[in-house]
């Protein structure tokens, strides 16, 4: 029989207290109240809103004006590859220093501030590209900064007890989906406003977020704490003892599949639209975006709020149903959504479309942020697992987009939009497969 959720978390604590496993820095007496959450969540907002600007408009956007339509995806291609090595490197080794700083201000604040900066410094190169060297460079500034921001989510299992993650990773899932909206909706500021005041927009909201939460996290004085070595040799056989953990393994796994069937269609969702579905691009007859550019943007929003939606839901649903199941259903109801958009490629129905992808989104990354902290191998090494897991989580980058441009660009020599055709057969079948892996999770 399985274990109830309960069950677990009993076993877990009394196992925690006969070994003395947690570290002197973790604050775990007591609940977290929801305004605590709240603070530690804001600079999700910021965070978000300028992924997603960059993801689906900006870069998109910059890399077609400096390159030109013909070259466009394998130059996109290419700063993905950029982005996953920064990941490789930098999420690891900032986890591990970070389990291991011991400041006043704790052992993430200084990480959250630290990367930020350089990302502020990545947006300032970008703005001023007008090559794609240079574009290149700046791209990889701001992407090492985001990646070394990596400590910060160690604070979801450093500072909130078990029993209340899911209502935490509801509050944080809302502020990543109101920060995609905000994102989103940059495409339509273009209009309007140049490139760098867009980029200046997002700056002044990421610097403003980092500090609300920087100040509102109350992390213990490290300092005085019994300190940990940093080896070489130690490091290097930490990069793999989490893996050695089944339910650890399994999650992650999972979850690249997942993230990968995302990436797959996210990366060239404003090319699709130009492409395939093509402008005028009306909503119920009424037309919302003259460009595919501001056609992605639109495309959000009803994205995100269901997103929203889904983030708030995932504590009712995953308490009635269970997590993995929560699990199943999301996966499975954004692997259908993916199909309709191929086989259906009308504006109007993708819009209402994505409503439904978004809260299967939003429902599956809430549940999975809670359920990835409560079956991290070591509460030692939080920052430093997850820094592994978000490792895993970019190779969708390094695989899908290289392996989509060639796709696409092949599959325009034979009409009928099958490079895109494919790109959504092969999304919907990792959604399927990271679905299939939720069973082998035990406990839940």
């Amino acid at each position: 029989m399985e274990a109830s959720e309960e069950d677990f978390l009993l076993e877990k604590k009394n196992k925690v207290s006969i070994n003395n496993e947690y570290p002197p820095h973790l604050k775990l007496d007591g609940d977290m109240s929801v305004w605590s959450m709240v603070g530690l969540s804001v600079y999700l907002f910021g965070e978000s809103a300028l992924d997603t600007a960059l993801q689906f408009v900006l870069l998109p956007y910059q890399v077609s004006m400096i390159v030109g339509n013909n070259a466009k995806s394998t130059s996109l291609g290419s700063l993905s590859i950029i982005s996953t090595v920064v990941a490789v490197v930098s999420n690891p080794v900032s986890g591990y220093l970070s389990d291991r700083t011991y400041s006043k201000f704790g052992k993430r604040r200084p990480w959250l501030v630290a990367g930020v900066c350089l990302t502020l410094l990545g947006i300032f190169i970008m703005t001023i590209s007008r090559q794609f060297w240079l574009l290149a460079i700046g791209y990889f500034f701001e992407q090492l900064g985001a990646y070394i921001v990596c400590p910060y989510n160690a604070l979801l299992p450093d500072l909130v007890p078990e029993h209340q993650r899911g209502t935490a990773g509801g509050i944080m899932g809302c502020f990543i989906m109101f920060g995609n909206i905000f994102g989103g909706a940059i495409g339509f500021l273009m209009i309007k406003l140049s490139v760098w005041q867009v980029f200046f927009i997002l700056a002044v909201v990421l610097a403003i977020t980092t500090i609300i939460t920087a100040v509102s996290v109350h992390e213990q004085d490290s300092r005085n704490i019994p300190r940990d070595k940093i080896e070489l040799k130690k490091f290097v056989v930490s990069m793999v003892t989490p893996f050695q953990h089944k339910d650890f393994r399994n999650i992650v796994i999972s979850e690249l599949f997942f993230v990968l069937g995302i990436e797959t269609v996210a990366n060239f969702l404003q090319y699709f639209l130009a492409d395939v579905v093509k402008s005028p691009y009306k909503l119920l007859g009424k037309q919302v975006a003259t460009g595919a550019d501001q056609a992605a943007s639109f495309f959000t929003f009803p994205l995100y709020i269901g997103g929203i939606m889904g983030a708030i839901l995932s504590g009712p649903i995953s308490n009635y149903f269970s997590k993995k199941a929560a699990l199943c259903i999301s996966g499975l109801l954004v692997m259908c959504v993916i199909l309709l958009m191929n086989f259906i490629p009308i504006f109007t129905l993708i819009v209402f479309a994505s409503f439904v992808a978004g809260f299967g989104y939003g429902l599956y990354f809430s549940v999975n942020n809670a359920l990835t902290s409560l079956l991290l191998p070591s509460d030692k090494d939080n920052a430093k697992d997850l820094g592994l897991r978000i490792v895993v989580l970019t190779l969708p980058q390094l695989i899908s987009t290289p392996i989509i441009s060639v796709i696409l660009r092949v599959g325009q020599g034979y009409g009928h939009n099958l490079g895109y055709t494919i790109m959504f057969i092969v999304s919907a079948l990792y959604m399927l497969i990271g679905t299939s892996l939720v069973p082998f999770i035990k406990n839940r």
